[in-house]
């Protein structure tokens, strides 16, 4: 029998399970909701701001050398966008640590080499 792989939406809801237990980072953390919307609701969003390949969540944590944490969510077998890439790297130049975990489990294991900074 074959298990169906879990959508980056179920993987989103878990990863934010998670974060709800933890005292460290839960007041810090939070979800950019950057996700496909229709052609109406993304020209909406994008008048407010929204922008493309923005990665998924965000912990407003310094460690070390780094101002914070991005995190790139995707589900087992997903690929980062153009965007996505282009993102990543300005950020990562720009003195964050960004991720892009493949799932909620590894997200979670990166959080935690974040915030012992074993990074």
């Amino acid at each position: 029998m074959r298990l169906k792989k879990p959508s980056e939406h179920n993987e989103q809801c878990a990863l934010w399970q998670w974060v709800k237990t933890s005292k460290t980072i839960y007041p810090y953390f939070f979800h950019i909701p950057n996700e496909h919307q229709d052609e109406k609701e993304r020209g909406r969003l994008s008048q407010t701001g929204l922008r493309k390949g923005i990665p998924d969540n965000f912990i407003a944590l310094p460690r070390g050398k780094y101002h914070g944490m991005f995190i790139e969510l995707k589900c087992r077998g997903g690929q980062p966008t153009e965007d996505q890439k282009k993102w990543i790297e300005t950020l990562v130049s720009q003195g964050y640590y960004v991720v892009l975990a493949y799932g909620w489990v590894d997200a979670v294991k990166r959080i935690g080499m974040y915030l012992k900074e074993e990074v």
